[in-house]
């Protein structure tokens, strides 16, 4: 098991919280990620990380999208918020 760090991100790519999970495998981060957007209505996306490693980073939908789409920017290089 590897723990996951989750940054539910401002717009500006700031954050003032996060949460840590154990997981099994990156493929679980998402639903993760998806569940602490919805609890924190103010944030434009959460990004997670492994350590020093990005995973995943899930957006709220743009314009567009069907209901329940979501960004999601796989593994993307950065820097944690």
């Amino acid at each position: 098991m590897t723990l996951y760090t989750f940054y539910p991100c401002h717009p500006d790519g700031g954050s003032s919280t996060f949460a840590v999970f154990d997981l099994d495998a990156d493929h679980q981060a998402p639903a993760l990620a998806r569940e602490l957007l919805a609890e924190h209505p103010h944030c434009t996306h959460v990004a997670v990380w492994d350590g020093d490693r990005p995973v995943v980073t899930i957006g709220r939908p743009t314009p567009g999208q069907g209901a329940g789409a979501t960004d999601d920017r796989s593994a993307q290089a950065g820097t944690a918020p």
